[in-house]
């Protein structure tokens, strides 16, 4: 997530892993995209399908769940989510 950061400073990405069975998923959203698109609320969106839950600040997240075999129902949610949040924010930049 840190290269990310660092590659994309403005970017956002959502990146979603199977360790030991387990779901693992990382959030980080660049400070374009943080008023309308905060890592946690994110990462618990894609996460919530399958029980999970995570945490952590408004541009870096992780979030986890004990099933990972839905992993990419979970990468779709987590697209869908941020399609919507960017949408709406950037609505609302030209708007304003």
């Amino acid at each position: 997530a840190d290269l990310i950061r660092k590659r994309l400073p403005q970017g956002a990405a959502l990146l979603a892993a199977e360790i030991d069975g387990k779901l693992s998923v990382v959030t980080t959203t660049g400070t374009t995209w943080i008023s309308g698109l905060s890592a946690p609320d994110w990462a618990n969106d894609a996460v919530s399908i399958v029980d999970g839950k995570g945490g952590g600040r408004p541009e870096l997240a992780v979030a986890g769940a004990r099933d990972a075999s839905r992993i990419n129902e979970v990468l779709q949610r987590g697209r869908e989510y941020a399609r919507e949040r960017m949408r709406t924010t950037t609505a609302g930049k030209r708007t304003g």
